[in-house]
């Protein structure tokens, strides 16, 4: 919840004499300077007399190149419609809402070495990685494809289906039961090194 700040000025009353025109009261004088005395400590307490301007609903810096800081007390944050900022944390303060950030037009999200653009996430230092890393034990999961180190495999216990060639410059180790090879050319196709299947026996051509 947002809190109206109470500016507390030192009172200081001007006599105005007991009846009117009885000559006790403070003369203009003595007034007026108890009126700039406590439109001193007005101006004091306020952005009229600091760094700060408002107008309209725009509040900005009077100080070339200066930073506009909002800092919230001791484990205080600072809340704006729908979002709660504290240190380093930005977090909605609505239940189950998403919290979104988003560009204008054609632009994108800049974060330090990373770019975001509509469901397009890229690198931005020439020549970067762009790296996906779990915590601990935790896995990277792409739908339902889990990365874990160097090991790929299903999250939901389902087959994972490769619908291009694959080329292996190293060894390939299979420690599976079996390996099923349903699409093999049933005639040699002429390939040194390819498999084709004759009747019941698969073959290599040479």
């Amino acid at each position: 919840m947002y809190e109206q700040r109470k500016i507390q000025v030192a009172q200081q009353t001007i006599s105005i004499g007991s009846t009117a025109n009885d000559g006790t009261g403070d003369s203009l004088r003595v007034a007026f300077n108890k009126i700039n005395s406590m439109f001193t400590e007005l101006y004091g307490e306020t952005a009229a007399d600091s760094q700060i301007s408002f107008s309209g609903n725009k509040i900005s810096s009077n100080v070339s190149n200066a930073n506009l800081v909002l800092e919230a007390s001791g484990t205080g944050a600072i809340e704006m419609e729908g979002i709660q900022i504290r240190d380093n944390y930005i977090e909605g303060t609505r239940s189950n809402e998403d919290l979104n950030i988003t560009a204008s037009g054609t632009g994108a999200i800049s974060l330090e070495g990373l770019k975001i653009r509509d469901n397009h996430i890229e690198a931005t230092r020439s020549n970067d990685n762009l790296i996906l890393s779990a915590s601990g034990t935790g896995n990277i999961l792409l739908g339902a494809v889990k990365i874990n180190g160097t090991t790929l495999s299903s999250d939901d216990s389902s087959k994972i289906s490769i619908a291009e060639a694959v080329d292996v410059n190293g060894n390939l180790v299979v420690t599976g039961s079996q390996i099923d090879f349903t699409n093999l050319p049933t005639s040699d196709p002429g390939t040194a090194g390819r498999l084709y299947r004759d009747g019941a026996t698969v073959k290599v051509s040479i």
